[in-house]
C-alpha cells in the first residue's frame, strides 16, 4: 500500500495493490483520519505492490502498480483522485516497484524487480530492470542489473552522496536442503549518473529479507538500510540494521527482534524526537512492531499493536492532520486496511496562536514569536513540564498545564502564549517535556531546534 494526497485536498489518501482482483483500490481521506468506501481501478494481473509519484509531470499524484504476470501499470490521475483507464509497460517479472529520477532529467522513473524462479535458481537470474520516462508517464526498459537470487524489494536513494539516486534490494537467497544455499542479503546499485548501474555490492543480513527501507538512522548525514527478515519457522523474525560507512558501503547489520512474519517495514519519526523509527507490518502474528530509536541507529525492543489478519503492506504518515504520524496497514487474508492513529506526545510549533499548520519541532528553524505545543491523545497524560535547555530537568520548570495541548507558556488549551525567540541566542536550543501519567509513570521526549533572528 502507499499513501499520497491523491485528490489534492490537503491530506493523505491510501491506494492498494490487490493480487486476488487484478486491481488498485483508492480511499480517500475524509480530513481526519477516517476513510470514504474504496474505489476500485482495474490494473494488470496480479498486482503485488503499488507506489505513488508524479509521473507525467501535470502536479498530481500518479499510481504505478508492479504487476507479477510481468508487466507495469500506470494509472494517471485526473487531478481530483480519479484515474484515467491502466497504461501497462511490459516487464519481467515485477515483483516489486518504486519511483525515483534515475537519469536526472527531472521526471521520474520506475524501477522493477525480477526475483527468478526458486526451481531454476541459476539458469533464471534475478535482476533490477528499469523502465525510463519520456516525461509525460510514457515508459521504456533501459537496462536490466544483477542481484543476487530473489529480490522482493526495491527502494531508492542516494547510497554514496554523490548527487544521483541508487538502488538497494533485499534479496531473500534460497536453500533447498541440500544442494543449494544462497544467503539472504542487500545489493546496494551504485547510479552511474544518467540511469545505469555499476555492479551490485552485496551486504550480507539475516536470513531472508523480504523487504527493505532507507534513512539516517544513526543522524550521521548518510543513508543506511533496514530490512524486514521472516524466518520460515517464525521462530527468527528480525529487523537488520545496515549503516552506510559515508560511501554507500555498509557495515555488519545489528538485528532487532520483531513479531511473526515481518512483510514489510517503514521509516518515520513516530515519536517526534527528531529520529527515525522503524515499524514493521507483521504477516504472522496479526500487528505491527514499532523499534524506536535511541538516537544513534540502534532501537528499543519492539513494542506491537494489533491489526487486521495477515497484513503485509505498511504505510506512514499523518493521517490525521493532528501533527504526528500515523500507520495503516492492508491485510491479506480480510480485504481491510487498519488505522492506527498515533498517540505519543509530540512536540510541535504554529506560526499563530490557535495552532494552526503545525510542524514537528524538532530540527526546525525559528524565529520571532512562535507558539509551541505538545500533541498527544492519551487520555492518562495528567499534565506536562517544559524545560529550556535542561534536558536532565534539574532546574525550575518553565511551565506547567493540566489539559491536552500543552502550551510552552502557560497557555490553556483555547488560548496560547507566545514563545519569543528572541530572548534566545542565535543556535541550537533544545526543550524537554515530561508527561505525568495516571499510572504513576513519566514520559520524557525532547526537541532541537534553530534559532535564526
Amino acid at each position: 500500500m502507499t499513501a499520497g494526497d491523491l485528490d489534492r485536498d490537503g491530506d493523505l489518501d491510501l491506494a492498494t495493490a490487490n493480487g486476488i482482483s487484478n486491481s488498485v483500490s483508492v480511499l480517500k481521506n475524509k480530513g481526519n483520519g477516517t476513510f470514504t468506501t474504496a474505489q476500485t481501478i482495474a490494473v494488470g494481473t496480479s498486482p503485488g505492490s503499488i507506489t505513488v509519484g508524479d509521473l507525467d509531470g501535470d502536479g498530481d499524484l500518479d499510481l504505478a502498480t508492479g504487476n507479477r504476470s510481468s508487466s507495469v501499470s500506470v494509472l494517471k490521475n485526473k487531478g481530483n483522485g480519479i484515474f484515467a483507464t491502466a497504461q501497462n509497460f511490459d516487464t519481467y517479472g515485477s515483483y516489486s516497484v518504486t519511483v525515483g529520477d534515475l537519469d536526472g532529467d527531472g521526471d521520474l522513473d520506475l524501477v522493477v524487480l525480477n526475483p527468478g524462479r526458486y526451481y531454476d535458481v541459476y539458469q533464471d537470474p534475478s535482476y533490477v530492470s528499469v523502465l525510463k520516462n519520456d516525461g509525460n508517464g510514457i515508459f521504456a526498459a533501459s537496462g536490466s542489473f544483477s542481484v543476487p537470487y530473489s529480490p522482493r524489494s526495491v527502494i531508492v536513494g542516494d547510497l554514496d552522496g554523490d548527487g544521483d539516486l541508487d538502488l538497494a534490494t533485499a534479496n531473500t537467497g534460497f536453500n533447498d536442503g541440500y544442494y543449494i544455499d544462497i544467503p539472504g542479503s542487500v545489493s546496494a546499485l551504485k547510479n552511474d549518473g544518467n540511469g545505469t548501474f555499476a555492479t551490485a555490492e552485496n551486504f550480507t543480513t539475516e536470513e531472508r529479507p523480504f523487504s527493505i527501507t532507507v534513512g539516517d538512522l544513526d543522524r550521521d548525514g548518510d543513508l543506511d538500510l533496514a530490512t524486514a527478515n521472516r524466518d520460515s519457522s517464525y521462530n527468527a523474525n528480525t529487523v537488520s540494521v545496515l549503516k552506510n560507512n559515508g560511501n554507500g558501503t555498509f557495515v555488519a547489520p545489528q538485528n532487532f527482534a520483531v513479531e511473526a512474519y515481518p512483510f514489510s517495514i517503514m521509516v518515520g519519526d513516530l515519536d517526534g524526537d527528531g529520529d527515525l523509527d522503524l515499524v514493521t507490518a507483521n504477516s504472522g502474528s496479526d500487528n505491527v512492531s514499532v523499534l524506536r530509536n535511541k538516537g544513534n541507529g540502534t532501537f528499543t525492543a519492539s513494542q506491537n499493536f494489533a491489526v487486521g489478519d495477515a497484513p503485509r503492506s505498511i504505510a506512514v504518515g499523518d493521517l490525521d492532520k493532528d501533527g504526528d504520524l500515523d500507520l495503516a496497514t492492508a491485510n491479506t487474508f480480510v480485504d481491510t486496511v487498519s488505522i492506527l492513529q498515533s498517540t505519543t506526545p509530540t512536540l510541535q510549533l504554529s506560526p499563530s496562536p490557535n495552532r494552526t499548520n503545525p510542524t514537528p519541532l524538532a530540527g526546525g528553524s525559528v524565529s520571532g514569536n512562535i507558539y509551541v505545543f505538545a500533541s498527544g491523545k492519551d487520555s492518562d497524560f495528567l499534565r506536562v513540564r517544559f524545560f529550556l535547555d535542561d534536558p536532565t530537568q534539574s532546574g525550575e520548570s518553565f511551565s506547567l498545564e493540566l489539559a491536552a495541548p500543552f502550551d510552552f507558556a502557560s497557555g490553556t488549551v483555547s488560548t496560547a502564549n507566545a514563545f519569543n525567540t528572541r530572548t534566545l541566542t542565535n543556535g541550537q536550543h533544545t526543550i524537554t517535556a515530561t508527561f505525568a501519567r495516571t499510572n504513576g509513570t513519566i514520559r520524557t521526549i525532547t526537541s532541537t531546534f534553530t534559532v535564526s533572528n
